[in-house]
């Protein structure tokens, strides 16, 4: 045995936390001290050749990459203060960013659609058609429950489940959207201080 049983448990049972943390990090020994945890009978053979079910009750709702992508970057209650604003001039209010910022604009309202927030038109932006991807495939083995805090970066219900494949699409989703949200707010810091420099330069005569 490469693995003691208590050391194999204290990984694969219980929350799961650390074996998600353990796959993500090393993937490879993931699964070499997963497949020595099947050996001891800690766990079952992954169910090769037929989708593992979410749920025993009603199937949960699946998502593609772009759109945990844009969960991850607008939150549900930044998306209805948004599109229920009557500040007119204001970034924040639809119109306004709608002429200076389309993109966002289009982010934005892709993001709305996913929560369910404003139906889908023929004038949603429609992106390259995406996989769902924390659906389970044939082949794709366990599902296992998402850490609470990557639920709540993805405005996921509690206890949404993935398989391996998911859970990695889903971390990733969690850091494009911190790098996205971190560029825009460097590129306002820069565009403030511009402003702030040329109302400077300006001297009065």
């Amino acid at each position: 045995m490469l693995y003691s049983r208590a050391e194999l448990k204290s990984i694969f049972t219980g929350s799961g936390i650390i074996a998600q943390k353990l796959f993500l990090e090393n993937p490879e020994l993931y699964y070499t001290m997963r497949a020595e945890a099947v050996a001891q009978g800690i766990l079952g053979p992954s169910a090769i050749g037929t989708p593992a079910p979410y749920t025993t009750g009603k199937p949960q709702k699946s998502y593609s990459e772009r759109e945990m992508f844009l969960r991850a970057k607008y939150s549900l209650e930044e998306l209805k203060t948004f599109f229920r604003s009557n500040n007119t001039g204001s970034k924040e209010n639809p119109s306004t960013l709608f002429r200076t910022n389309p993109a966002e604009y289009a982010e934005r309202r892709e993001a709305a659609v996913s929560y369910g927030l404003l139906p889908s038109t023929p004038s949603t932006p429609q992106r390259t058609p995406q996989a769902r991807t924390t659906e389970p495939q044939p082949g794709s083995g366990e599902t296992f429950e998402l850490d609470p805090r990557i639920c709540k970066e993805l405005s996921l219900p509690e206890g949404f489940k993935v398989n391996s494949e998911g859970y990695y699409r889903a971390i990733q989703a969690v850091k494009n959207a911190a790098a996205s949200k971190a560029v825009a707010a460097e590129k306002a810091r820069l565009e403030q201080e511009a402003a702030a420099n040329k109302d400077n330069d300006v001297q009065p005569e």
